[in-house]
């Protein structure tokens, strides 16, 4: 029942009064924090019992949402319910019900729907009312494990990931942590001061009573601080305590598991335990080798399926340890097909049924690695030999086109096989048209694009590959059977849910290559964007059971889960395996590194070399964004990061450009904020020029006006083409949307021509450009009538038309691609295939180098004076050009009127007049530049 509004404050009153009495739950505004012993109203489906050491819970309220849709702000009820002679706080949520709540911020309304979950979970964040987190994770509540009430109680401690579902599991003690910091140093940590506790009155015990851990009681070393105690130990531990497990306890205050994570990257680990070989399941003529890396595991077994999923007894093998934490058996025969998991035994705890992280298919749902021939016939198109991904010399010569794998064939427009619709195979369908123009394949291979970027296409954790054929989840709203796929399961194997058989984990190998291969012959190459930066759920993983507290860290930055940790050397080698596996199995020609800024630069170089081995062209990356600030278990430094200030550091790696990216629109993640393209100003025009450039040095450039970026320097010593230069991608609204929302009320033909200009500026600079599938056909995200808008809905103001901001898990009403604006938005279109044609016929746009003296960038391509509403500049060919022409003229007028330009002295000839190509016709003296336009003349 959602929380109505009436006009009567008094009745308002009355009616959230009651709201509180009969739901328990707070959805808007915080209630009193009175801390009366009042009775709890337990009235609800699900329980959140919480619990905080100090028992200050004045600023703290709950972030919670249903699995697949939107979340908001929960308050407890007042007063408490006693565990344990412990004062806990409680909130009580029926789960059929709406409610409406507010935002992350407490700003503005949001609803949620409990009843719109798309599986039996519920997700909930424990935070204070300034959005600091007590856990970093974010956690789900499984709604399946009921109480004999009938109702899930969720109890919940502070600084603890655990979700407890009865008070008997519930523990008392009062320890944080417990953690070597050195290898004869352990530090303890407690929620409460350590009153009157001495070093003497610790005991560290081990699982394998062969290892024991000896507090040297006589080092004045040793002490009590606050929360704190500082213990040496005798003598340094050895490597053989990583597999076993042990225990610090304090008396009246409990005992905490130590963690030994801090040792991991500490060069005798390393010198201990990393392994430069082949892991995963390797198949030879005779046999398969299965080989897993687990220095902390006492024991693993192999299950052996026949199938990759249901109900099977299987067949287990129990693994040899070898030296450097490798776990291996070889089995002879042919298991080409057959599928496996791993037992790993940790101590006293199994985890059973564990993915290989290195699995190069899986079956149902990723539950099952599978074993792979990859030479097979069964996962090998024909002449797959002979195929070879396209060259090419240079960055700057690729025109990226970035597209979801289900958008292309989504939509109703697309008339193509019905069991292609949203697949890998759809994406290659040939022959398909609407009102006689070609769409999806056919489509993209007359842009002129060189590089289709494809969203990601491994194995993602939040799509139900069991209902793909149902059409209740095929037509959900918000969380069914789309998603963008950041959200990572198995980094090694295809997603299945783009499959025509996800039951089947060779299928999906197959149908992949026959996506690469049919683009690679057509001239285009396939970039995949991986998502190594962080997984959803770290105690979900297959990592974090093999290895626990090894591939995360601590701290996580990108607010999609934990954060890995590439610089640890097992997690670096797996990214570098991974990498190297996609782009020699699948023949790809680059990656896209989401959250780049997260992984340090070290680990990129290493990525970059390794794929130059595989392909010598091969284009690398990312986002760099400025997002880490140091993790406790770390000394990793925020400059030693693969972000955009680091970029002169890495190895022709490039960086997305949200500089040029903003200063053409207006921020992204203001929908309603303006750039140079709908209201010029001196920094915008300054910062687009900056783009133009590819970031060089110039003396035209001030510095002091670049906004919208973390890194206002060149970023790169030779390489103009490490500048991914773009306006619009997947994320936040669609460039079409944002001029709608940003300057309302103009006509159809002047959002084209605005989004006519907005990626003519990309087009034609100097970086590398990137470009979103339909832009050049004004897509749009808009929400249709009766669809439900969540807290990423954006509308125009006073008005009902709304779209979406962040459409990752919207269904393909949002997100398929409409073939009908074919029709609508064929100037558009034609525009774009024009400049494209321009850039890869003339190098003087892609330049090779920076250069330097009179050969450098910024010499040969000179900006004239004009308004902030206009940007002019000419490009000299450089003395190595082959480029028929000597020097080009390039005008981009932000202004909604006709621009007179005096030309420079010169032969010009129009190549491009702001609507379509021009066959070389002469002008001079003043050019009227149409408004929202670009010319292009040359000489």
């Amino acid at each position: 029942m959602k929380h109505k509004i009436f006009k009567s404050f008094v009745l308002a009153i009355i009616l959230v009064l009651s709201l509180n009495t009969i739901f328990g739950c707070w959805g808007g505004e915080k209630p009193s924090s009175s801390q009366d012993q009042s009775s709890i109203n337990y009235d609800g489906d699900l329980i959140i019992h919480y619990y905080r050491f100090n028992e200050d819970y004045d600023n703290f309220l709950v972030w919670m949402w249903p699995d697949g849709a939107d979340g908001g702000r929960f308050y407890f009820q007042n007063g408490f319910e006693k565990i344990n002679d412990q004062n806990w706080k409680v909130l009580a949520i029926k789960l059929d019900e709406s409610y409406t709540s507010k935002d992350w911020n407490g700003v503005n309304d949001v609803s949620v729907d409990f009843s719109k979950r798309t599986s039996e979970k519920v997700g909930i964040i424990t935070r204070d009312t300034n959005g600091n987190k007590d856990v970093s994770a974010d956690r789900f509540i499984d709604l399946t494990k009921k109480s004999d009430d009938n109702k899930v109680h969720a109890y919940l401690i502070q600084g603890n990931e655990e979700i407890y579902y009865s008070k008997d599991e519930v523990p008392q003690d009062k320890l944080k942590s417990a953690s070597f910091t050195s290898f004869n140093q352990i530090v303890i940590e407690s929620f409460v001061p350590l009153s009157n506790v001495k070093p003497q009155d610790i005991s560290l015990t081990c699982e394998d009573t062969s290892n024991k851990l000896e507090i040297d009681y006589s080092n004045s070393e040793n002490r009590i601080a606050g929360v704190k105690a500082f213990l040496v130990l005798k003598n340094e531990i050895d490597t053989s305590y990583f597999a076993t497990t042990c225990y610090a306890t304090i008396a009246n205050y409990g005992t905490k598991t130590i963690d030994y994570s801090s040792l991991f990257s500490t060069k005798q680990f390393n010198d201990s335990f990393y392994y430069d070989g082949e892991l995963g399941a390797i198949v030879d003529a005779t046999g398969t080798t299965f080989r897993i890396w687990s220095p902390v595991a006492s024991s693993i077994t192999l299950n052996i399926y026949t199938k990759g999923d249901g109900e099977e007894i299987p067949t287990k093998h129990n693994l040899e340890r070898k030296d450097k934490g490798v776990f291996e058996i070889r089995l002879t025969g042919d298991y080409h097909g057959k599928y496996y998991t791993y037992d790993v035994s940790l101590g006293g705890k199994v985890n059973k049924d564990v993915v290989d992280p290195y699995a190069k298919s899986v079956g149902l749902n990723g539950q099952r690695g599978l074993v792979v021939d990859m030479t097979r016939p069964d996962v090998t198109p024909s002449n797959w030999s002979q195929v070879e991904a396209p060259i090419t010399p240079k960055y700057n010569d690729a025109i990226i086109y970035e597209l979801h794998t289900r958008d292309l064939t989504s939509h109703s427009t697309w008339n193509g096989t019905e069991a292609n619709r949203g697949k890998f195979l759809g994406l290659i369908e040939e022959g398909t048209k609407y009102q006689g123009k070609p769409t999806g394949f056919d489509y993209i291979k007359s842009l002129g694009v060189t590089h289709v970027q494809l969203l990601p296409i491994y194995d993602f954790k939040s799509v139900d590959e069991s209902r793909l054929n149902d059409n209740s989840y095929k037509n959900a709203e918000y969380g069914g059977i789309f998603n963008w796929g950041y959200d990572p399961q198995n980094y090694n194997a295809p997603e299945g849910s783009y499959s025509s058989n996800p039951k089947d984990g060779l299928v999906r190998i197959k149908e992949l290559r026959e996506v690469t291969k049919a683009f690679n012959e057509s001239g285009i190459g396939i970039i995949m964007d991986v998502v190594y930066n962080h997984m959803p759920l770290a105690s979900e993983t297959s990592f974090e059971k093999i290895v626990p507290g090894y591939y995360f860290r601590k701290n996580s930055y990108s607010g999609a889960g934990h954060d890995t940790a590439s610089e640890r050397q097992m997690f670096r080698k797996f990214m570098v395996d991974s990498t190297k596996m996609w782009a020699s199995d699948y023949k790809l020609s680059g990656f896209r590194f989401d959250l780049m800024g997260l992984h340090d630069y070290t680990t990129m170089n290493k990525i970059a070399d390794t794929l130059r081995e595989v392909k010598e062209d091969i284009i690398i990356y990312g986002e760099g964004w400025k997002m880490f600030n140091g993790t406790p278990e770390s000394s990793l430094l925020p400059s030693q990061m693969a972000a955009q200030a680091q970029l002169p550091k890495m190895k022709e790696i490039g960086a997305f450009n949200d500089g040029i990216r903003d200063a053409i629109k207006g921020n992204v993640f203001d929908a309603k904020a303006t750039g140079f393209v709908q209201n010029p100003a001196l920094s915008n025009a300054t910062t687009v020029k900056w783009g133009i450039l590819a970031t060089a040095t110039s003396d035209q450039i001030n510095r002091a006006y670049v906004t919208g970026t973390s890194f206002s320097g060149q970023w790169h010593d030779t390489n103009p083409g490490v500048s991914i230069n773009y306006v619009e991608a997947h994320d936040n609204v669609t460039l079409a949307d944002k001029w709608r929302l940003s300057a309302p009320n103009k006509s159809d033909s002047t959002y084209q021509d605005m989004q006519s200009l907005a990626f003519s500026i990309i087009l034609l600079s100097q970086g590398t450009p990137f470009t979103h599938a339909g832009m050049e056909m004004m897509r749009t995200k808009k929400l249709p009538a009766g669809y439900t808008k969540n807290e990423k809905a954006v509308c125009v103001d006073n008005t009902n038309e709304c779209y979406s901001g962040d459409s990752y898990n919207a269904s393909d009403k949002i997100n398929g691609i409409d073939w009908s604006f074919m029709i609508t938005n064929e100037r558009t279109i034609n525009r774009f295939k024009d400049l494209i044609e321009i850039r890869k016929t003339h190098p003087i746009f892609r330049s090779e180098n920076f250069g330097s003296g009179t050969e450098a960038l910024s010499a040969r391509l000179r900006f004239k004076e004009t308004p902030n509403n206009v940007i002019a500049y000419t490009i000299k060919k450089s003395a190595s050009s082959n480029d028929t022409w000597n020097r080009v003229l390039v005008i981009h007028n932000a202004s909604s009127s006709t621009y007179s330009f005096n030309l420079p002295s010169g032969n010009w000839k129009l190549a491009y007049d702001g609507d379509t190509k021009v066959n070389g016709t002469n002008i001079s003296g003043t050019y009227n530049l149409n408004g929202y336009s670009t010319i292009i003349a040359y000489e």
